[in-house]
């Protein structure tokens, strides 16, 4: 009997939705045998409906799907920058090297402190950048991303009103990682090396 696993089995991804400021993009790729490859890819600029944004982000969606031949109704959500809070933040390290766990407590504390964001109604993500020194303290470099709990909400309604499920939100700075460790994982990276290429807007990113 032949093993099932991910490099013979084809799939089809959910259906990517990156929503920007004057244009929404789908896409979906087919997995199969170790390589991925784009099935289907809609876009259409954002009409304005008398100014409700969430409306017109919806129609945009409809629009895409009727137009293109996407299988299912399952979404990841690709958020633009403009719902999200990113940005740079540096935390002590702890005493104990291998308190790597501690990095989120003391960030959350550094969080409250500043009062960057209300911590209570929101969603956190962080990515280790690495060690600096800042004023002879050694401290945690971290990529901070942060999505309001209402943020979510609209977009959970948006969706269902395009008859699709969010299944998964994702931002731009993680995006990449997050494509390349679910298609090229570690044990793979020595034969086929991956190249990803993001193309936004205003920049493209290649990882």
């Amino acid at each position: 009997m032949k093993k099932l696993s991910a490099r013979n089995v084809s799939a089809l991804s959910p259906i990517s939705v990156r929503v920007g400021r004057k244009s929404v993009y789908l896409l979906q790729a087919k997995f199969h045998q170790g390589a991925i490859a784009a099935l289907n890819s809609e876009s259409v600029t954002i009409e304005d409906s008398d100014g409700d944004r969430d409306r017109s982000v919806a129609k945009a969606i409809a629009y895409c799907l009727s137009k293109g031949e996407f299988k299912g109704r399952k979404a990841v959500l690709i958020l633009s920058n403009d719902d999200v809070l990113i940005e740079h933040q540096r935390v002590p390290v702890g005493s104990d090297e291998g308190a790597g766990g501690d990095i989120e407590a003391r960030l959350l504390e550094e969080l409250r402190l500043n009062n960057t964001c209300d911590m209570d109604n929101s969603f956190m993500r962080y990515l280790p950048l690495g060690e600096v020194y800042e004023r002879h303290e050694r401290k945690e470099e971290l990529l901070l991303m942060v999505v309001g709990t209402e943020v979510i909400d609209r977009y959970i309604k948006v969706f269902k009103s395009a008859h699709l499920t969010l299944h998964r939100i994702a931002v731009e700075p993680f995006a990449l990682q997050s494509a390349a460790l679910r298609f090229c994982p570690v044990e793979w990276m020595g034969e086929n090396p991956t190249g990803m290429i993001n193309i936004g807007e205003t920049k493209i990113d290649i990882l």
